[in-house]
Parts: C-alpha cells; structure tokens; sequence
C-alpha cells in the first residue's frame, strides 16, 4: 500500500522594491545595497531572488512622491493590487522605510494602507518587520508612522539647505547682472547652451563662447531677419534648406546627435532661446501629489546678463515680430518654389472656399504635368460647381500682366519714425502684460493647491475665479496688440514689386530654386497687404480682384486733395455757358481764358483714382506672352461694386466665418454706391468749391 503524500503549502509570491532619486545613487551603493538587503531576506526565507519580480524606480523622488505616480513602478503596482491582480499573501520587500516613501506621513500612510488592506505582506528588511492586515496593531501603527515621519524630515531638511544654497547662488547671479563682465562664472546648475562650452580657471568654472558656432547661430538670425525678398524674413524650413546648400553642419551637442543637417524644431527652439541674449531664466519642477509627475513652472524673474550673449536684444525682438507677422501671411507648408503665387487670396466664386493647387495629366511639352487650381470643397466633397482652371498659363500670367499694367504705386507705404515708435510701445505693453500673466498662472497655482486641502472653503473658489477673469482679460489685449503689431504698414517698394512680377512672368520653375522662392513669396506677401481676395469663376472664365479699401479711401482722399489745391489756385475753370458745350478736352474757352480739365487733372479729382475693384477675362496664354493691348480687352474696372459683386462678397464672408477660426471677426468689404457717395461727400471741401464759384472761376 502506498504511503499518503502530505501536501506541502505553496509559498507566497515575493517582491522585491528598489529606489533611488537620482543617476549618481544608481551608479553609486544605493542600488547595491538594497538589492543584497532583499536578496539576503529571501535567501533566509527560503526563496531564490528573481530578477524579474523587482520592481524598480530609477531617478524617481520619494520626497516628491513621484514614485507614487502614473509612472512610478509602486504607483502601478498599488493600482494593479486594487485591482485584485495580485493574490493576497503577496509580499513586498522593502529595505526600509525610506525606499518606500519620503513624503509627508499622511500621503504615505494611505499608500502603505492600500497595500496591507489589499492583503499585500509588506517586510521592511532592515527592521526585520512584515506588516500585513492581520498585525497592524496600535503599536505596529506607531512604529511605521515614527519611521515615515523620520524619513520625511530627513529629505525636509536636505531639501531645505539645497533650497537656502542655490538661492544664495541665485542672488550673487543677481547681484552682478549689471554689470560689464569678460568673464561668466557658472553658479547655478544648468547645461551649457549648444554655442557654450564650459572651462575652468583656478578651481572656478566658467562658460566660453564657441566661436564657430556663434557664427552659425549669427547666420541664423540674419536669415530669420533679412531673408527673403519681402522683409518678413524666413522661417525655419527655409532656413534649414539654405544651410544645407551652404554646407553648414548642425550642432552635436551633449547627446553626440549625428544628423546631417539641423532641423525645423531645433531652428524654431533656437530663435525663441533667451539664452542667446545672455539671459538664464530658472525653473521649478513641482510634482501633482496625486499624479506624481513632475510639471515645469519658471521660478521667479529671468537672470540678465548670466551666460556670455551672442545676439542682440534689438535683432531677437525683430526677428519674433517677424515671425508673428509670417503668421497672417503664411498658414502650413508651401511648396519650395512657391508655387502658387496667390496663396491665401484665391477663393472659389460659388462657395468661398479657398482654391488650391493639384496636378493632372499635361501634354509632353508641360512634362506630362499640369498645375490646376480648384475649389476645395469641390476636391473634397464634390459638392461645388466651380472648375478647375489651369493655373500658370492662364490664372498666373493673366493677373500678372493686368497688375504689371495698373499704377499700383500709391498702395505701397513706407514706415516712418512714427510707426517704428508706436511699435517699441505696443512691444513694451505686449511685454508688461505678459510679465503678469506668469504671475497670475503661479498665483492659480497655489490657489489651487491650497483649495485641494481646503475643498470646504468658497473664498479660494472666488479668488481662482477672478484671477482666471484677469488672465482671460489680458490675453484679449495682447492678442490685440500684436495682432495691432503685426498689421502695421512695413517697408514697401513698389519698383522691386514690378520687378519680381516681371522676372516671375519670364522665368521657369527650373531656375535657381532660392530666388524663385523668395521673389514669388514677396510678391504673395505684398498682394496680402494689398488685396482682399480675388474670386475665381472657372465656369465663366473670369475672376474678380478686391483691393483693401484703406488704401483706395487714402488714395481717394489724395485725389480730391490735389483737385481742390488745383480750385484753389485758379489752375481749373470749367466754361458753363452752351456755346463751349462742343469743347473738347484741353481746349481754351475763346473769352475767358478757361478750359477743359484733362485727363491729369480729372484724375486729381478722384474720378480715375484706383478703382476697388477690378473683373478680369481669364485667358490663355501658351503661345505668347500678354500685352497691355490684351489687358485692355481682358479687364474691366468699378469704382462702384456692382450687384453681381455685391453677392459674391457675401458669399465670401460666409465662408470665412464658417471656415477659418482665425479670420472669425474678418469681414471682407466692397464699395457699394451709398457707400461710395458717402465717401465722396466726407473728402471733398464743399465750403471751398461754393466759394470759388461764387468767384465765377468755374
């Protein structure tokens, strides 16, 4: 008969915890230490260590609680232990009771009692101590509470003599930030910007330019200021691309980056860098108690005058003004050469959507490709009617031509000192109000950390509430600002407009890439400006152009000046009896000595100045290029927006409100007749012109 086998009990699952705050206690004992004190625990218990049941938190701050977090291992494996994926007798082991938690005693409190009433076995190797839910007396109680209390004010107080040291440091940066120096002591804990080396001289270190990168970073901010032809300057793709046909090698850095060629991030971070104007601005990593990550807030005002500067203040605000003005002008990638030349001003006639560029199949003389321009809702949704129409042999070069003929000089301002004075003001505003909304995002800050312990009491509710008013309030007004900023009138020059525009009309896609790009982004810009949208009606063949009214009012308004200086003066009679009706233009009346305006002097009377609004026969042109005597049969100008207009300008804004979320206040606006009219009367001198015929000298 065979003996009965006893059966023998399975061991408990076992856990091993590990943790350290920073690299140096990895690389150090930290991490020996603790894995022989568990080790050593469960060779005594009768269990192999296993390298796969630890649970490891590297870098990760019991302090702080982060290991407590989303992404601390202890923090998933209480969540998983709540979720009932471990079976209870389950042991954690633990070194000691500063392994586990560093933060204030009621927060690991309730993290060690989700353990233990989940069934967990927790041992604390160096007291030689399980707790678990079956002994957790009033005295176990008091022993665990008096080891996390002691482990909490352990790292209080190193927390607090690091915090007293680097804010003396802080003050002595502060201290000499005024001043002129050749030399930059490193006194905080930061890494050297990439054009920064760090050196040390008698025991002191100190930060160093690198030369050659300086000059690069140099490169950088001249392109991003004085790049291209429209005096936006470029952006970072751009920017990329001319420093790769120049040969220029990125910045390896502390992390060895091996790219070929610097990238659009990279460029983008470096022209928003401070630090390049020598400023070092300090920074907080507090962690959510709840989520246990780390969140970055600045810490206090920025330090001038800290890291050697290799940029000056002047050109770094020019270049971030550029770049916010590139906004209203530029939305998304563009192709390298440009290619469409109206981007941003061609809408569809029949829905106001925007028109955009796509290839299909050309003749073997085009290369097999043609560039077509449609609506976009017609590509995407197929429910618009327009057409497409073919874009640079009959769009392009039609537009070009008529804008080649027009006298669009007047349109092109130039800034004056005025201008450039309003903007160091709107800048300093700009600057002033921002410096108060860093304020008021810590002061929600601790609002909010101070209404989580105090959930009961409504006066934190009332305050978080106002400071969210004033955060919402200023935001309004530097949106405003800049946006007042970005709008005012730059530098223009009509002589290099028509020059572009003709080099544009004659040139091919298969010239030099960099000069094409640049002329026809000029070009596009200075339209922006000029321009409200042109509308396309493919069906029909025709397209309407819509000039800003600002410009045609000041125009206007130059006209009628010159007109009634011309009244004043004598320059013009107009003979008013019948037998001068037979005059023509230029002749002298027989008796008096008046005569007929001419065309000049009509014109000064704003009856020819530059009309709002312009249709356009769209044609193709294949064969030759456009003259001024095809312009004259193909365009047709109004001073007054007919009614056919009128329609397709509210269809425009339409689309506008309903598309695009930054134009949402943008109206676009046509001169009807009563508008017209109301304009006439408000610029001419009516007081002038009854007196001068009073004096029969009309």
């Amino acid at each position: 008969m065979e003996p009965i086998s006893k059966s023998v009990e399975p061991k408990p699952k076992v856990i091993s915890y590990i943790r350290w705050s920073t690299g140096g206690q990895k690389l150090g004992d930290s991490e020996r230490r603790q894995v022989e004190a568990a080790s050593e625990w469960l060779r005594e218990n009768g269990y192999d260590p296993d390298p796969n049941e630890v649970l490891e938190d590297s870098g990760l701050s019991g302090y702080h609680s982060e290991n407590f977090g989303e992404n601390g291992a202890l923090g998933k494996f209480i969540l998983r232990v709540k979720n009932g994926q471990y079976p209870e007798g389950t042991v954690l082991v633990i070194e000691d009771f500063s392994r586990f938690s560093r933060s204030q005693v009621r927060l690991a409190q309730q993290r060690f009692l989700e353990l233990i009433n989940n069934g967990i076995r927790v041992v604390i190797v160096k007291d030689r101590k399980e707790y678990n839910s079956e002994n957790y007396q009033f005295a176990d109680m008091i022993v665990s509470l008096a080891n996390m209390q002691a482990a909490h004010e352990e790292s209080d107080r190193k927390s607090n003599h690091l915090k007293k040291f680097w804010k003396g440091r802080r003050q002595e940066a502060l201290k000499h930030a005024n001043e002129e120096k050749t030399m930059y002591p490193v006194l905080l804990p930061s890494n050297s910007p990439d054009w920064l080396r760090k050196i040390t001289i008698n025991g002191q270190k100190y930060f160093e330019v690198i030369e050659e990168r300086r000059d690069v970073i140099e490169r950088i901010f001249w392109l991003a200021d004085k790049g291209g032809n429209d005096g936006l300057g470029l952006g970072s793709t751009r920017i990329v691309r001319v420093l790769e046909q120049e040969g220029v090698k990125p910045f390896k850095g502390e992390k060895q980056n091996m790219a070929k060629s610097f990238n659009d991030s990279y460029i983008l971070r470096l022209l928003n860098d401070r630090r390049v104007l020598g400023e070092l601005q300090p920074y907080k990593n507090p962690i959510n108690e709840e989520t246990g990550k780390r969140f970055r807030i600045k810490d206090g005002d920025p330090i001038p005058n800290y890291f050697p500067p290799i940029i000056e203040e002047q050109l770094y605000d020019r270049v971030r003004e550029k770049r916010e003005q590139r906004k209203n002008y530029r939305q998304g990638k563009v192709s390298s050469t440009f290619r469409n030349l109206f981007t941003n001003l061609v809408k569809c006639r029949y829905c106001g959507s925007s028109m955009t560029l796509f290839q299909k199949r050309g003749s073997r003389a085009e290369g097999g490709k043609c560039d077509y321009l449609q609506c976009s809702e017609g590509t995407k949704l197929r429910n618009c009617q327009n057409r497409a129409v073919r874009y640079l042999d009959t769009l392009e070069k039609t537009l070009i031509a008529v804008l080649l003929e027009l006298d669009l000089s007047p349109l092109f301002k130039a800034n004056t000192e005025k201008d450039d004075r309003k903007k160091i003001d709107i800048r300093n505003e700009i600057h002033k109000y921002q410096k108060r909304l860093d304020e008021i995002q810590n002061e929600i800050l601790n609002v909010t950390r101070l209404q989580v312990k105090n959930p009961n009491d409504d006066s934190f509710h009332v305050v978080k509430e106002e400071l969210m008013e004033e955060k919402n309030t200023l935001n309004e007004l530097i949106e405003k600002l800049s946006y007042e900023l970005n709008t005012m009138g730059r530098h223009h020059n009509y002589t290099e407009f028509k020059n572009n525009l003709e080099f544009v009309l004659s040139s091919t896609m298969l010239e030099d890439e960099m000069e094409i790009y640049n002329k026809r982004r000029a070009i596009n810009t200075y339209l922006m400006d000029i321009i409200q949208y042109i509308s396309v009606d493919s069906k029909n063949k025709e397209c309407w152009v819509v000039f800003e009214l600002g410009y045609v009012k000041e125009e206007l308004l130059a006209s009628f000046q010159r007109g009634q200086d011309m009244l004043k003066s004598g320059q013009i009679g107009i003979p008013m009896k019948p037998e001068y009706e037979n005059l023509k233009i230029g002749d002298i009346a027989p008796d008096d000595g008046s005569y007929i305006p001419t065309e000049s002097e009509i014109r000064a009377f704003g009856t020819e100045a530059i009309n709002a609004h312009l249709r356009i026969k769209l044609h193709r042109f294949n064969a030759y290029e456009p003259d001024s005597m095809d312009v004259e049969i193909l365009r047709e100008a109004f001073p007054v927006a007919p009614p056919e207009l009128i329609k397709i300008n509210q269809t425009m804004n339409k689309a506008i409100n309903r598309t695009w979320k930054r134009f949402k206040n943008k109206t676009y606006k046509v001169l009807d007749l009563k508008s017209y009219e109301n304009l006439k009367n408000s610029l001419f001198d009516d007081e002038l012109l009854k007196s001068i015929t009073d004096n029969k000298e009309v």
